[in-house]
């Protein structure tokens, strides 16, 4: 069980190497004992949304930038490379945006998304198909997609815990075309803690240069196909607010998990859970890179810009000016409104 096997992972110190097994070989086949249908009143709309098919990596939205604007129909974000004044908020012209569209229904299911394609339910709000690939529930908390060679077809898990912790697990049944590295048996585990913040995650990857560097600065032979395990704390402020801690990595190599050295990140969400601060501390240099995050929002209080900028360096004062900030517009069409956008927040400049 992921939940127990990381328990005592999830807050351990930077360079400390889980010792609990893996959850499961990359070899493992998936289960082949079948399962009783889920009733249909048992709903996927139950689960928490970190664990959902629809909106499980919809990480910007869901959890960075305060999740789905309650009546919202319609976001159209579009963004960009623009220059912001870091003294005014002000951001300069804004050309040659990449435009993301998603839509929703009035019960705010995901129904597309340009990243992701399109998503259809049943009456009862359960999720039955990915871009026509059909879902199969297993149960209320297991369901298998069928995406043919297109996509492949996996299964996915969930196991919520009396703590509120929820462990997520995807496992390949028959890999899609092209995909060598996503093979039979291959597994993505996370555990989320009950607010849906990430307490641990594991997948595997291809490793072409056929090497790790472990924490203690060694370069360790690896396979090409290696599965890596993240972890980390969530501090939980008075105020609501929240910091989320890196406590380390590691990489399953001979038959035991090895703590690797990786860039460290601490994040920090205000009292409505929006990002607003990111450091990043580079494992190879030791150099910090920080990011910083300025919202704008409409009458309803939703967001219709985000700004991620860099602070000007110590010293430097007269760096009021980020060239470089990423920009993300939005325009919110709500159900019983025509869209939206604040006044001053067009898309040839922004204040």
């Amino acid at each position: 069980m992921l939940a127990a096997a990381l328990a005592g992972c999830a807050g351990s110190p930077p360079g400390t190497a889980p010792v609990s097994p893996p959850l499961a070989s990359p070899s493992t086949p998936p289960p082949s004992t079948p399962q009783a249908p889920a009733d249909a009143t048992q709903t996927a709309a139950a689960l928490p949304w970190c664990v959902q098919t629809s909106l499980r990596e919809e990480d910007d939205l869901m959890r960075n930038f305060g999740g789905i604007p309650a009546g919202v129909r319609r976001i159209e974000e579009t963004r960009f490379i623009a220059s912001y004044d870091r003294a005014s908020g002000k951001v300069g012209p804004l050309d040659n945006g990449n435009r993301f569209v998603m839509e929703f229904d009035a019960q705010g299911h995901l129904l597309s998304s340009t990243d992701r394609g399109r998503y259809t339910y049943d009456a009862d709000g359960r999720l039955r198909s990915i871009d026509g690939a059909p879902v199969d529930w297993q149960s209320a908390d297991a369901w298998i997609v069928r995406g043919a060679t297109r996509r492949g077809t996996w299964k996915e898990q969930v196991r919520q815990e009396s703590d509120g912790q929820v462990e997520w697990t995807r496992r390949i049944i028959a890999s899609p075309n092209g995909a060598h590295h996503r093979r039979p048996g291959s597994l993505q585990a996370r555990l989320f803690d009950d607010e849906c913040f990430a307490l641990s995650r594991q997948w595997e990857a291809p490793n072409e240069a056929r090497q790790v560097v472990t924490a203690d600065g060694k370069v360790r032979p690896a396979p090409k196909v290696v599965s890596y395990r993240t972890f980390a704390s969530v501090e939980r402020k008075p105020d609501g607010s929240r910091i989320v801690r890196d406590n380390g990595a590691a990489a399953f190599i001979d038959g035991q998990w090895l703590p690797l050295a990786w860039d460290n990140e601490v994040a920090e969400y205000s009292p409505r859970h929006e990002l607003t601060r990111v450091t990043r501390t580079d494992a190879a240099t030791g150099e910090r890179h920080v990011s910083e995050y300025h919202y704008k929002r409409d009458s309803r209080g939703n967001i219709v810009r985000v700004v991620i900028t860099s602070p000007a360096a110590p010293g430097e004062k007269g760096e009021r000016v980020d060239p470089f900030a990423n920009v993300f517009v939005r325009k919110l069409t709500y159900f019983d409104t025509l869209p939206t956008t604040s006044a001053d927040n067009g898309l040839t400049s922004a204040k």
